[in-house]
């Protein structure tokens, strides 16, 4: 699981369905052995329980899938040792399942022993060493401690161009994870020759219209737009552009992402007209693919908003800044249950700017902007109220209904969050939506009643303020995340 910055459930599921390979084959020597044939026997349930995670993930029951990794870590600690590889196994697997639930801290420690084992049994130099700090680099980077992870990144870099060689796709995505990183701490120039690395050993092993080239030269087109080289800047997006709509075809959801990318470039050239029917676009491809509620297409539409009003065009902003509003509400009350407490503090201060941009569109009427901050306020203590508790004397059928719904959260955050690919013939992003949203909201209704002050009680703890003052929405997203 070496990612770049912010989560990305699909490479934790890519991780969990990689070790389900790996638990097949030769895991390397062991430091603890049981028994040969209590061994044996314990390795094989250790791998079906893994892959049943597997199945789980695969499924979007990420709820159900925390009590069978716990399970397989605490058969392999108890029948193979604690320094077993199952064991160091079975620890990645628990922790990349906390790690996408958003209990951050609760995969720190597992992530550490995973690492301590690997380079054990395996040794320092090992690929499957460099799998694991990459892990815990991705995880110190998420928790905000850039500075520690740092140290990680690079010497997964070392050890995968040493043991795979510099030109290995597995050598792409090491640097990249890094430049990401320097980027997030300031460091654009130490950045900059490593997402050129990336992107040259993509064009040389995937071709020059592959479209994780197309990521590299967003990568690399989005740093050089925060070092000022604007004009090289434009010929890489162009260029990813050109990429993705060819490969992925005019309406995929990555081509939007492109658009929204060559829309900031334009912006920051000053060439707001030409910006106007790229925004439209990929609006239009984001209500298409990802449906109206999806936070993409909000973020299109705040966008769009953003530059008509930019253009002096405010009577055509405003309905569009109603619409993204809307729904940022609604996703705040999806994607916040489902995230850490730094994420969650992420995600409630880029809502208060997109807050921030409705209250200037619409400042001429107090009554309707006092409303929205109210709304704003009751929806974040509403969604970040992620800790509350039964009553005592819940009977079964409610924990159980709680349950469900935790598991249809992370589901719908999920789906969200991390789109998978959709094949044809298999239900779109946005039919999965609408399934599962109201599903979740007749389940909260019904555990509400049991306790019907905690809403009050929550806002009364509330000390959170939101400024009126116009914000600003980022076009572009980080550099390497997987769509670029």
């Amino acid at each position: 699981m070496t990612r770049g910055v912010g989560v990305n459930g699909m490479e934790i599921v890519a991780s969990i369905l990689l070790t389900m390979a790996l638990v097949g084959s030769d895991p390397g020597p062991a430091i603890a052995q049981a028994p040969a044939l209590d061994a044996k026997k314990a390795e094989a349930e250790v791998v079906r329980l893994i892959q049943k995670v597997g199945e789980l993930f695969e499924t979007g029951k990420f709820a159900e899938a925390r009590p069978v990794a716990e399970e397989a870590l605490a058969l392999a600690e108890q029948a193979l040792g604690p320094d077993h590889p199952y064991t160091a196994m079975s620890l990645n697997i628990l922790a990349n399942v906390l790690y996408l639930m958003g209990n951050l801290p609760a995969a720190l420690p597992l992530y550490e022993r995973d690492l301590a084992i690997r380079e054990k049994a395996l040794g320092p130099d090992h690929p499957d060493t460099a799998r694991s700090l990459g892990n815990l680099a991705s995880l110190l980077e998420a928790m905000g401690d850039l500075p520690a992870a740092r140290p990680h990144y690079e010497r997964a870099l070392v050890i995968r161009e040493k043991a795979l060689g510099p030109d290995h796709l597995a050598s792409a995505t090491c640097p990249s994870n890094l430049a990401g990183l320097l980027r997030a701490m300031g460091d654009l120039p130490a950045a900059r020759p490593l997402l050129e690395r990336a992107l040259a050993i993509n064009e040389k092993l995937l071709g020059p219209d592959h479209p994780d080239t197309a990521t590299s030269l967003g990568n690399l087109a989005l740093l050089l737009q925060d070092m000022g080289d604007l004009r090289d800047a434009r010929q890489l997006l162009d260029r990813a552009l050109a990429i993705r709509e060819k490969a992925l075809g005019p309406d995929h959801p990555a081509t939007a992402l492109s658009l929204n990318n060559l829309v900031g470039l334009l912006k920051a050239m000053g060439d707001l007209p030409a910006a106007r029917p790229l925004l439209e676009r990929a609006l239009a491809i984001n209500e298409k693919a990802l449906g109206p509620d999806h936070p993409g297409t909000a973020l299109s539409l705040n966008n769009l908003a953003l530059l008509l009003q930019d253009m002096g065009d405010l009577r055509a902003a405003q309905p569009l800044y109603e619409r993204a509003w809307q729904t940022n509400r609604r996703m705040m009350h999806t994607l916040l249950p489902v995230q850490s407490s730094r994420e969650r503090c992420a995600m409630l201060q880029d809502r208060a700017r997109q807050l921030g941009l409705y209250l200037s569109a619409f400042s001429a009427e107090p009554v309707r902007t006092y409303a929205a901050v109210l709304a704003w306020k009751g929806a974040a203590v509403r969604a970040t109220a992620v800790a509350q508790r039964l009553p005592a004397d819940a009977s079964p059928e409610d924990r159980a209904l709680a349950d469900r719904l935790a598991q249809a959260r992370s589901a719908l955050g999920q789906l969200i969050l991390s789109p998978p690919e959709i094949k044809p013939g298999e239900p779109t992003i946005a039919d999965r939506y609408a399934k599962l949203a109201p599903e979740i909201e007749i389940m909260e209704r019904k555990l509400a009643a049991l306790q019907p002050d905690f809403a009050a009680r929550a806002f009364l703890r509330s000390c959170s303020r939101v400024s009126s003052s116009p914000g600003r929405t980022p076009t572009r997203v980080p550099a390497t995340t997987t769509a670029g």
